[in-house]
């Protein structure tokens, strides 16, 4: 008999992607300039990195919650969404919402999106909780502008993260400024990440990130 430790640390985390309520992008949304996967790279300790000019077509769908409009969205899986650099067009967005008291994303999934996951710009008091995103390009939990404020973001899940336009690091004392371009809307999701928190006077409890390149 061998005594194995199960302890916490060699506990892992586990997303469910599929729901009973599906929205999804159509067929034609995945996008079509997907080669070459990695291309060759020397410095900062990195043999290869992800290529720019790829994965920059994904044209998917959005939803979005704006202004005195109400959003509770529970228990749903967002699938082939978001439009790769195209501002606003986000799988789950709260978009200058003035019911954040009221509102919240909770228990859903996005996978396979193309530009982001779950967006709050400009919304105070919102609760994302129990989410998990999966196969997201750009930042996938994303503060927008760095006014949000009293957001809670509690046990939600973020892997398999994607950067847009090749990986940089991001500016440093050997990196000089990214600019947007055509290519890149937000020249840090050059380094995106499994949560993109702008404004330190919200709470962030319980969550879990893998991969990314941040």
């Amino acid at each position: 008999h061998y005594h194995h430790a199960g302890e916490r640390e060699y506990q892992c985390e586990v997303g469910l992607l599929s729901r009973n309520i599906l929205i999804q992008g159509n067929e034609k949304s995945p996008p079509t300039d997907v080669y070459p996967l990695e291309c060759e790279y020397s410095g900062n300790g990195w043999d290869m990195v992800p290529c720019e000019n790829t994965f920059l077509t994904g044209f998917g769908g959005h939803t979005i919650i704006i202004g005195q409009a109400e959003g509770r969205l529970r228990g749903i899986e967002f699938f082939r969404m978001g439009m790769t650099n195209i501002l606003g067009r986000y799988p789950v967005h709260f978009h200058r919402s003035i019911t954040g008291q009221v509102g919240e994303v909770s228990d859903c999934s996005v996978h396979e999106s193309y530009f982001r996951a779950f967006t709050v710009h400009d919304t105070f008091d919102l609760k994302v909780s129990r989410n998990t995103a999966f196969d997201i390009s750009g930042h996938a939990y994303y503060l927008e502008s760095g006014v949000e404020e009293r957001n809670t973001l509690e046990y939600n899940l973020a892997a398999f993260v994607h950067v847009i336009d090749g990986a940089l690091v991001m500016p440093s004392a050997t990196t000089s400024n990214s600019m947007q371009s055509d290519s890149i809307l937000v020249p840090a999701d050059h380094s995106a990440s499994g949560f993109y928190i702008s404004n330190v006077h919200n709470y962030v409890v319980g969550n879990a990130a893998s991969g990314g390149w941040a």
